[in-house]
């Protein structure tokens, strides 16, 4: 399910019900709960953000900030940037990498992926202590990924649409 909030200028953000993010933590948590003995051997938080833009046009120009079509010129007619990735690592968090996906789909949204990742075997641990390390982080970085994610795509489209003007 989808909800479509206020313009911002042509571009409209389009996301899922607020209580959905929370909710899909706490499936998670509580199958594994149950499922206590399962293998864990990484974690990742995923969210996506979809905008919608007026014409093919300004979202082309979007991508084109991104990354500009000027470089591929000799070597590519009509040159589109489809998908950009970013892989890092956030600031004053305890998280293996984060990946940050732009890809432009359909013909005017733009959808912003951004995935946290956790690789919880990367010692040799009890096969419990894995499970404790994934269930803790469940439940105390989920919320706060969430608020990442969301200043992340929005601080993202805003920069990347005052270059454009």
């Amino acid at each position: 399910m989808v909800l479509i909030t206020g313009h911002r200028g042509p571009v409209r953000r389009i996301h899922s019900r607020p209580h959905e993010a929370s909710s899909a933590a706490d499936l998670a948590l509580g199958t594994f709960e149950v499922l206590e003995h399962t293998p864990v051997h990484a974690l990742g938080f995923n969210r996506d953000r979809v905008y919608q833009f007026a014409s093919e046009g300004e979202l082309a120009e979007v991508m084109n900030k991104l990354a500009s079509q000027d470089l591929f010129g000799e070597h590519l007619r009509d040159a589109n940037l489809r998908r950009l990735t970013f892989t890092g690592v956030r600031p004053n968090c305890d998280v293996d990498r984060v990946e940050i996906r732009v890809e432009s789909v359909a013909l005017t949204n733009l959808v912003v992926h951004v995935n946290q990742h956790y690789q919880l075997d990367k010692t040799d641990r009890p096969r419990d202590a894995q499970m404790a390390d994934f269930q803790n982080r469940l439940r105390v970085d989920w919320e706060p990924f969430i608020s990442y994610w969301d200043r992340c795509t929005d601080q993202l489209l805003s920069r990347v649409k005052q270059g454009c003007r």
